[in-house]
Order: C-alpha cells, then structure tokens, then sequence
C-alpha cells in the first residue's frame, strides 16, 4: 500500500514538472532564452534558485556523515557557514564582473582575458567536472531511497535523468528555474516536516546533548574524531576551506551562469550575500542536525565504527516515521537531487555548446538552429552524466577527481581579475599543469600507493602547481598590452598605437559615444560570442579611442569614450545631435517612449524591431545605467519609467526616427 502511494505522489511531481516545462517552452524563442533567460530575474527569485542548488542530495548525505565522525562544529562552521561566507565573497568579488564582461560561461569569459586555448582546455575539464558532480549528486540520494524501498538504485537514478530531461529540454533556464522553486518548497517541507518530527518524538538540544555517542558533541565524532583545521590532508579545515568557499563556486559553470541570469551586476551581486548570510544557514544547519538525531537515537549502528555512512544514517531516521512523512521525505528527495543535478547540465550544456560546438566548430549558426543544438546537446549531456552513474562503486571516488580540477579554473578566475600582467601562456601552461598534477595526485591515492601525493591533498596541489606554474610562465613570456609596464588605462597617461579601425569597431565606438557601456551591451546588442567584442574593444582601447574605468575586475568591462574616438565618429546632427547630450540614441530614446506609453507593449515592440532578446535586454541595460528606467518583477522583467525619463520622452517629443 506504502508503494502504491509512493508511486502515485511521484506521477503526480513528475506531472507537475512536466506541465512547468510545456508552459515555459513558450518563453523560450532563441538561444538567449534557453540559456540565460535573457538575463531576466530579479534578486528574490536568484535568491531562491541559489538555495535550491544548495540543498543537493549530495549534501543530505555529506553533512549528516561529518556530524557523526567530526561533531557539529566540522559540519556546522567548517562546511555551512564556510559554504554561506563563499557564496558573499563570490558575489561581491565576481557578481558585477560576470554580468558587465558579457560572458556567457567561465571558459567564454577567460578567452576574454587570455585566448581561445585557455578557454577550450578550461571547458573541456570543467564540463567533465560537473557531469561527476551531477552524477553524484544523484547516486548519493538514490542509495538512501534503495535502503528504503528496495527499488534499484540504477533505475532510481534513470527516472532521475528522465525527469531532468522531460521539463529541462523544453523550457531551458525558464524551466530549470521555476520547477526549482517548486522542488525547493518541496525539500524544505520535507527536511523541516522530519525536523519537528524529531523534536517532538524525542526532544531537541538536550536529548542530544545526552544521548550523542560521545563526548562532546559540538567537537567530536562518534569514533572520538576532532578535525583538525591546519592539515594538509583531507578532511581538514583548510581542505574543506578550499573545495567549497572557492574550487566549488569559482571554478563552476553554473554558479556564473545563475550571475548571468540576473537583471544587472547589483541583482548579482545582492542575490549571492542575501542567499550567502540567510538561506544556507537556515537551509543546511537542519541537515546537520539529522546526522545528530541518526547518532543519539540508534547510537550502536554508529559507535566505534571506521566507515560513516550518511546515507545508513538518513534511511534509519526516515525509517521509523509515520507512511505520509516517509513519502514526503522521499519525494523531496527526489526534488532537492533533481534541482541541483538539473542546474549542473545544463552548466555543462552551455559551455559544450557555446565555448566548444559554436565556438569551434559552426560558429555561423543562426539562432534557431543554435536553439536546436542546445536542445540535443542537452539531451547528450544528461545521458553522459546518467552512464557516469554506472561507474564502478558509485561516484564517490570519482567526486574526489573531478572537483579537484576546477581548482585551476578558480585559481585563473582570480588572476584573469586582479592580475594584468599574468599572460595566456601563463594562464595555458598553468591550467594544464594543475590538472596533470590533479590527475597524478588521484591516481596515486585511488590506488593506495603511499608518496608524496599521498600526504597532501589535491586541492592544496592543484592550486599551488597552477599558481606557480603559471606565475613563472607569465614572468618569461609576453603579456597582453594592458599587463606591460607603462600602460594606463587613461590614454593622456599612457602610449597609445596607431590602429586602423574596422567598420565593426566603428560601429562599437558609435554605442559608447552615448556614455559608459559595459562590455555586455555590446556583445548582448550584436548577439555575437564576446571574443568579437574583445577585439574590437582592445583595438579601440589600444588607438586611445576609448578608455576603461580600471584594469581589474568589473572596472576592465566599463568603457567610455574618449575625445580622439568623438573626433573619429564626427558630429551627429538634427535628433540625434540633441539626443547624445542626454546620453541616448535615437534607438534607445525609441524604447523609452515605448516604455513611458501604458498602451505599449514591450513584447509586441520587441518584436515588430525584430530583436532578440540579448538585445532588447542591452538596451533595457544602458536605460537602466542612464536613470531612465528601473526594472523590477520576480521572475519575468517589469520596466517602468522614472521621473527624470518622463522629462527626457516630454522635451524630446518631436523626435522620430
């Protein structure tokens, strides 16, 4: 009877999700759309997808087992609030950076930086790295739903993919993220209902307290184990410091596609803080507290045992509770596990399509066709992470290789941001050596083959060889012409060159002689892949036609022009000579009015200019930079005019095109 309802109350999600993506394939008319939902959500619902990705399936395995061998404190300080203080520093360090560079994928955005090389490598060894973690991710949840009902874990682990692909081929990031905050209800009721349950049955703070298998439960384990913080060997503080404050954000795919998705650098930036200081302490502490009442209540499945096992700790709790609450538990299983497995492909399928298939191979393709392509490469990537699940003895081992390699990625992350003078031969040499080393360092342990590698751990290798590798390359070999000695990013203060421009970078150089445009615009504006807009803005940057705010960070992607570049473009006259003095073109004074009109709709003007969504999503951009407009909503963008945009649409009345 259990079976039977378990089985109608999992048809009934798979039909709500199905019915999510049928509904959001209408929101989806081209690439743009499919990927980064043209770049649409507001801080609320970034917040919500952030913390969807947060309570993985992994995690409701990984954070109970660490309570049980290391206590409270390992799982609590040393994972949650490390995970919650990683996701605010990548918010502020790289929200703004990820939304004004106009890069779609971490591989994109270091071709910015360094050249097509470092991207290929990079999105080669990052997609893999993500397929492990998404197969992971569900081999985690489905060991504990095979403790419970006995149904293999393979085919559990295949509805989980069919799911996947049911609503996320349709509907793309729409889809992904609005069945995601479903699922998050969905896991949040379960992991509380189980929560109170606990309480009630057996007590809170002091039934653990006292019943806990040891002596302390806040600093040791079951097995009397205290993590130490300065080791070089996993787990330690500092490991754990490494693998998920920077490898797991800085290095991953889809972390910087969900900067994408947002409005502007500010959604970015807010929606990590708010998601990093709330929804992971309030989210994750619970899970932590499972691996406590698992060790307090049956303490003699747990005392004196050398292999904890989260998953024996999650199927004995779920157990012994009442047919409804079992039934929840596992369906919000099966939601917390297919949110973020979901997320993480289609952060493979951007980077395969864009940095590898596009970027590569058929870099002509129209929209509609690159549409289709992202469709079936969705549906390839998944059935690659679903025949990963079949590796011998699960994924775990394999987690341990594959996350390791997006430690180069974040150390390139960093330097490509604050660094200038680190060159592409540094950045290429330093990433292949870091994986190399990374790959060695596995082996070796997988093994058991006691060396070097053996005493430290790969993270700490990974970062330390790309590092230096890197740093010494980049001392012996040419840097990019902002990184030599001498150069400002003010052309009064710095030699400039002698550049021809072409009809592409004059046409560049026409956008930004309206004010500051970041990078973004241009590449949204133009649809095209950012190495275009690369080197039309470096030609332009390097004749003193244009000038940056700052050589780092979000400051290299913010342009503006300077007096030789007006000089070039010569003078506007009759509407668009008035115009420029308010900072806009006659085109984007044209979308304003369209704004200030009530009778207007912005879809249907959308579409009568025949722009995609990257473009009307520009213009809205540098409106919103003006002060002209402010957009707002929860998921779909809202856009309302401000006061000074009514004075602008009033004084500018008579102008046409």
């Amino acid at each position: 009877m259990h079976i039977l309802m378990l089985i109608l109350a999992i048809i009934i999600y798979l039909v709500i999700l199905l019915m999510i993506g049928i509904y959001t394939k209408k929101w989806v008319r081209d690439p743009a759309d499919y990927m980064l939902a043209s770049r649409e959500f507001g801080i609320a619902a970034n917040v919500l997808e952030l913390c969807a990705i947060a309570l993985a399936g992994s995690l409701m395995t990984f954070l109970p087992s660490l309570v049980i061998q290391y206590g409270l404190r390992t799982a609590l300080i040393r994972y949650v609030v490390v995970l919650g203080c990683g996701y605010i520093i990548y918010g502020l360090l790289f929200g703004k950076l990820a939304r004004d560079s106009g890069a779609q994928t971490v591989a994109e955005y270091l071709e910015l930086r360094f050249d097509y090389k470092v991207r290929m490598v990079v999105a080669v060894t990052s997609s893999f790295a993500m397929l492990g973690i998404s197969a992971n991710n569900v081999l985690a949840i489905t060991n504990v739903i095979n403790r419970l009902t006995g149904i293999p874990q393979m085919f559990i682990a295949s509805v989980c993919f069919v799911i996947i692909i049911l609503f996320s081929v349709m509907g793309g990031f729409w889809g992904i993220t609005i069945t995601d905050m479903i699922q998050l209800l969905i896991g949040v009721a379960a992991l509380f209902g189980l929560i109170f349950f606990l309480m009630h049955q057996y007590g809170g703070w002091p039934f653990l307290m006292q019943h806990f298998p040891s002596s302390n439960l806040w600093t040791t384990g079951t097995n009397g184990e205290s993590m130490r913080f300065f080791a070089v060997r996993y787990p330690s503080g500092i490991t754990m410091l490494l693998n998920f404050m920077v490898f797991l954000l800085w290095g991953n795919n889809y972390y910087f596609l969900r900067l994408n998705t947002c409005r502007n650098g500010h959604t970015a930036r807010i929606s990590y803080v708010i998601a990093g200081a709330i929804g992971i302490p309030v989210l994750l502490a619970p899970v932590c507290l499972l691996g406590a009442y698992a060790a307090a209540i049956y303490p003699e499945h747990f005392w004196g045992r050398h292999m904890i096992d989260g998953s024996s700790a999650l199927s004995l709790l779920i157990g012994h509770v009442p047919a409804s609450l079992k039934i929840l538990m596992i369906v919000g299983f099966f939601a917390v596990t297919v949110s973020t497995a979901s997320t993480a492909l289609i952060g493979v399928t951007s980077t395969v399509s864009r940095d590898i298939w596009r970027r590569r191979y058929r870099p002509d393709l129209s929209a509609s066709e690159e549409l289709k392509v992202q469709k079936r490469l969705m549906f390839f990537v998944a059935l690659i992470g679903w025949l990963i699940c079949f590796y011998q003895g699960g994924t775990i081992r394999l987690f341990g290789l594959v996350t390791s390699w997006l430690g180069p990625v974040a150390v390139l992350m960093l330097m490509a941001a604050l660094c200038p003078w680190f060159t592409n031969s540094g950045a290429l040499c330093g990433d292949i050596a870091g994986v190399i080393i990374l790959i060695s360092s596995s082996a070796v342990q997988m093994m058991g083959i006691h060396s070097f590698f053996s005493r430290i751990h790969s993270s700490i290798l990974g970062i330390v060889t790309t590092l230096c590798v890197g740093t010494v390359v980049s001392l012996f070999t040419r840097s990019n012409y902002y990184g030599k000695l001498g150069w400002r990013c003010d052309p009064g203060k710095g030699i400039r060159q002698k550049i021809r421009l072409s009809f592409f970078d004059t046409t560049v150089l026409g956008m930004i002689r309206y004010g500051t445009v970041t990078m973004a615009d241009i590449t949204d504006y133009f649809g095209c892949d950012s190495r275009m807009t690369k080197a039309s803005v470096e030609a332009l940057d390097k004749g003193g036609y244009i000038k940056r705010d700052r050589d780092v960070f979000s400051g290299f992607f913010r342009l503006q022009i300077t007096e030789k570049g007006k000089d070039v473009l010569g003078e506007l006259t009759g509407s668009a000579s008035r115009l420029e003095k308010v900072g806009l073109s006659v085109e984007q004074f044209l979308l304003l009015r369209c704004v200030a009109d009530p009778q207007m709709d912005i879809e249907q003007y959308k579409e009568a200019r025949g722009y995609g969504s990257l473009k009307l999503t520009a213009l809205v951009s540098i409106l919103e930079l003006r002060g002209y407009i402010r957009q707002h909503g929860f998921i779909k963008r809202k856009i309302s005019i401000t006061e000074n945009g009514k004075s602008i649409v009033s004084a500018f009345g008579d102008v046409s095109e």
